[in-house]
């Protein structure tokens, strides 16, 4: 019989903690070299903001994004292992006190369509659990952004497909994608298995160096072909079905938030390096600075055009649009005067005692775009978010002269900064998807849409 090894509950704890903290606040070394190695073909002043975010994150221990995300979890336990608990409750804990410790925001909602009330502690984490040999507890532990898993994508393909048929189906989805996931991007590619699991296997990726050389084939062929751009890809492959090939892609943002960690019996081991941009934290916009209520100069600036906005706007999401369409539906007075209003999409993180706003960025706006034109509409005069806007809404931006602006996604430390004062104006039951009203100075938009 074999001697089993105890790994204690502390140990287990304490290593899930500190991967899920040092991944939501530190870029991994091998992030931030693929970033750098990237930075000469990108946008130089997108680059150096994500650079100055990093350092601005790793300063003042706040998280990179606001989207702190869901949990992934890969467990690999050995089959000497013995627990005195379960290690699915064990890392739901570790996850949850780190979430509510550190003042991450909180994404998960307990049901997917009937009850959409959020948990509160980021939990539950989804796990996958595989036995393996020896006497150690391995975590790979990744963080999903809401707006990079909403581009990502399953495609089933015929089993005849060529490199090149996988390859142009995968920049097909990295075109896609546009500004939603915050580029430049890492790729996960899953390919075989069954549709569901080449979804996992394209997660797990992440943790991979396998298929190198294709990896790198698909990131010159995307990088050359597409508007926006890949900073690296990994691969994994498996059996399948002779009739199938599934092909998944998981898109993460450029921060590509992620951690491994080795748990033995005396203790853990973190595998990830974190490292930090050689950058300042204080970025200089040589813009023309606008304030929010000067609206005749708003209409009439240029698309393309970059400013610094201040003053007062709002925030919202898709849960406050969806009461905000309700009141208007049954007459009832709004939470804030819609004319001539500006709504930032967005859900910051909980503020500490020092702050006055977590960190803040914002999220995908086709989210809204149902909503929009009847905002619009009523004499709203502009949105800001991240990506693109669909026709209808485009029409609707040209018909009342109002606008949309673009702000860059995956800064929100270095965001967090423009807010000067906030207060939460409805719904403060929806947590981070509250309305608030905000105070901002300099914050550094460009006009997508007019």
């Amino acid at each position: 019989m074999r001697d089993l090894v105890n790994i204690t509950t502390k140990n287990l704890y304490q290593a899930t903690y500190d991967a899920c903290y040092k991944a939501n606040i530190y870029l991994p070394k091998e992030v931030l070299t693929a970033l750098t190695d990237i930075k000469e073909n990108e946008d130089t002043a997108k680059m150096d903001k994500i650079f100055a975010n990093s350092v601005i994150a790793a300063k003042n221990s706040r998280p990179l994004c606001q989207d702190t995300g869901q949990i992934i979890v890969f467990l690999e336990i050995g089959q000497n292992v013995y627990l005195d608990e379960l290690p699915q409750e064990i890392i739901n804990k570790a996850i949850s006190d780190c979430y509510v410790d550190n003042f991450f925001r909180k994404s998960i909602v307990n049901d997917s369509l009937f009850d959409r009330t959020n948990t509160n502690n980021n939990t539950p984490t989804i796990i996958y659990t595989n036995i393996v040999r020896g006497n150690e507890i391995k975590i790979d532990l990744l963080i999903k952004g809401g707006g990079a898993e909403n581009m990502s994508a399953v495609k089933m393909l015929t089993p005849s497909a060529s490199e090149d048929d996988i390859i142009n189906e995968i920049t097909d989805i990295v075109q896609a994608s546009g500004q939603n996931a915050c580029p430049p991007l890492f790729l996960g590619v899953g390919i075989g298995g069954t549709l569901d699991y080449s979804s996992v296997l394209s997660k797990k990726a992440y943790f991979s160096n396998e298929n190198k050389q294709f990896a790198e084939k698909l990131k010159k062929h995307i990088n050359e072909n597409s508007d926006t751009k890949v900073a690296d890809v990994k691969m994994l492959t498996s059996s399948t079905h002779i009739a199938c090939m599934p092909l998944a892609v998981t898109i993460n943002c450029h921060s590509c938030r992620h951690a491994s960690v080795l748990v033995k019996q005396n203790g853990y081991e973190l595998l990830t390096e974190f490292d930090v941009a050689n950058a300042t934290e204080n970025q200089q916009y040589n813009k023309k600075e606008i304030q929010t209520n000067e609206v005749e100069i708003l209409k009439n600036l240029n698309r393309n055009e970059e400013i610094l906005l201040s003053g007062t706007i709002y925030t919202a999401r898709d849960m406050a649009h969806k009461k905000i369409i309700k009141l208007i539906e049954k007459g009832e007075t709004l939470p804030f005067e819609l004319k001539h209003s500006i709504i930032f999409y967005a859900g910051p993180c909980p503020k500490k005692e020092n702050e006055q706003i977590g960190p803040i960025g914002p999220t995908t706006a086709k989210r809204m775009d149902k909503f929009a034109p009847i905002l619009y509409d009523l004499g709203m005069l502009a949105t800001i978010g991240k990506g693109e806007r669909n026709r209808e809404v485009q029409q609707s931006i040209k018909n009342n002269n109002a606008l949309y602006f673009s702000v860059q996604g995956g800064v929100a430390s270095l965001l967090q900064s423009c807010i000067k004062n906030v207060e939460i104006i409805a719904f403060e039951e929806l947590g981070t998807e509250a309305i608030y009203k905000l105070e901002v100075e300099k914050l550094p938009v460009k006009v997508e849409l007019n």
